[in-house]
């Protein structure tokens, strides 16, 4: 059992290069003595630590520090994000095995084995003047990867966490201190529980470097928030290749357009269209340029979530079916079908046309709702609109238990919103819905 105590590492025992037994105790860190550690827990620790237990020593002997759970995790994350899955072959040849010292059986010959095919081994026998290079399936490489640290005990000797530090002992020897990932007994905000690993030898196995960008490329990305579109081809990037399709034919029912994924990529059709480059537009609320061309057709999603329109009244409970409307102060007569208005002094005084009015008529035990017209001008208070479809049926009251007997006395429920779509003009008591804004390039999302 390893005592972990809770630490924090002075600038004064950082700034050393070389530690003594007393620089480590006196500041509280539990010392584990192991003869070898490696640190990095990938392909390279398990070449390494696999090489030396086929030599004899025992898992005793040998501790590897890594946040890996099974050396092929990383390896495996580039590859697929460099569009290697684990049905395809890697780039590079066969000359050796990761899981065999000796090498045999290759992996061609695994292969042919267990797909009872000769292909594998015959391309072997012939490269590379009648064929390419052997190159084995990532998959293959992986299990057996997980299959030879299985076999050496790796999780005996693995201790999963970070290594902070790396320091020359003065009397021989390296300490390691590492951060275990268990930080269950350490304080919020407070110190690290550390260990230091008091060895003979250490390997530093740690891989390539965080990716780097050519300086242009780089400042793009900063100055922009733009990491979804320039990557690193080891960084995840399947997103990066989205395009509109524009069929430029129709099919038909006997001869459907068919899209297919080229080989086994994952492609994903949707009619929907990822946003990116939002800027804060103040209080809580962001917005980005498009170019979509169906007015309040338009259907914006927030993860799953599907998002209003930006509007007035606010939608305060989030609930799609909740009117939360506002009765208008006054309107035009009832009879009146063009150049008609309706008037609040609570209106934002904001430019509305194109914009849309969508009223509701609420007397007892006849209530209807989607009726609306466009927003043809507004001012502070008042916004103007004409009524463009049936208009002596939204104008006057429409009950269906009466079979379209009408009145004149309804009143209305109305709201307004903005988004190149349409809304209902109010009578007097009419009531706001919302106000939603326009789909211009300069729309708003919340």
């Amino acid at each position: 059992m390893i005592n972990v105590l809770r630490v924090e590492l002075t600038r004064a025992l950082l700034d050393a290069p070389e530690w003594s037994d007393d620089d480590v105790a006196g500041h509280g860190i539990p010392i584990v003595d192991t003869p070898f550690v490696s640190v990095g827990g990938g392909m390279g620790s398990l070449a390494m630590v696999d090489t030396l237990r086929i030599s004899g020593q025992p898992t005793e002997a040998l501790t590897v520090l890594s946040e890996l759970p099974v050396p092929s995790q990383t390896y495996e994350y580039l590859a697929n994000n460099s569009q290697i899955p684990r049905h395809e072959r890697l780039r590079s040849d066969s000359s050796s095995t990761m899981d065999c010292i000796w090498g045999w059986p290759g992996y061609a010959l695994r292969e042919a084995i267990a797909d009872k095919s000769v292909a594998p081994a015959a391309t072997v026998l012939v490269e590379p003047i009648l064929a390419n290079y052997y190159t084995p399936k990532a998959g293959q490489v992986y299990e057996s990867v997980r299959r030879e640290a299985g076999r050496i005990g790796w999780e005996q000797m693995l201790r999963t966490g970070i290594v902070r530090t790396v320091r020359r002992r003065k009397q021989g020897g390296y300490f390691v201190i590492h951060t275990p990932s268990d930080q269950s007994g350490a304080q919020p905000g407070g110190p690290k529980q550390r260990v230091a690993y008091r060895c003979h030898h250490v390997h530093i196995a740690v891989g390539y470097p965080g990716v780097k960008f050519l300086p242009d490329l780089q400042a793009y990305r900063d100055e922009n928030q733009d990491y979804a579109r320039v990557v690193n081809a080891y960084e995840p990037h399947t997103h990066a290749y989205e395009e509109m399709l524009r069929p430029a034919n129709s099919g038909t029912a006997g001869n459907p357009i068919v899209f297919r994924s080229a080989g086994n990529e994952k492609v994903i059709l949707t009619a929907m269209q990822a946003l990116n480059g939002f800027a804060i537009d103040g209080d809580n609320r962001y917005k980005v340029t498009v170019d979509w061309d169906l007015g309040q057709e338009n259907f914006v999603m927030n993860g799953a979530t599907a998002m209003d329109l930006a509007r007035w009244p606010d939608n305060t409970d989030g609930n799609p079916f909740t009117l939360n409307s506002l009765r208008n102060d006054n309107g035009s007569p009832g009879e009146t079908e063009f150049n008609a208005f309706l008037t609040d002094s609570d209106i934002p005084d904001f430019d509305w046309t194109g914009g849309s009015l969508l009223f509701y008529g609420d007397r007892p035990g006849s209530g209807w709702t989607t009726w609306k017209a466009f927003i043809t001008s507004s001012s502070a208070g008042r916004v103007n609109f004409d009524l463009e479809k049936n208009q002596a049926w939204i104008r006057t009251f429409h009950r269906p238990p009466i079979r379209g007997i009408t009145s004149s006395k309804a009143s209305r429920r109305c709201s307004i919103t903005k988004m190149n779509g349409g809304s209902m003009r109010p009578i007097k008591r009419s009531t706001f819905s919302y106000l939603a804004v326009n789909s211009q390039p300069t729309d708003r999302y919340k």
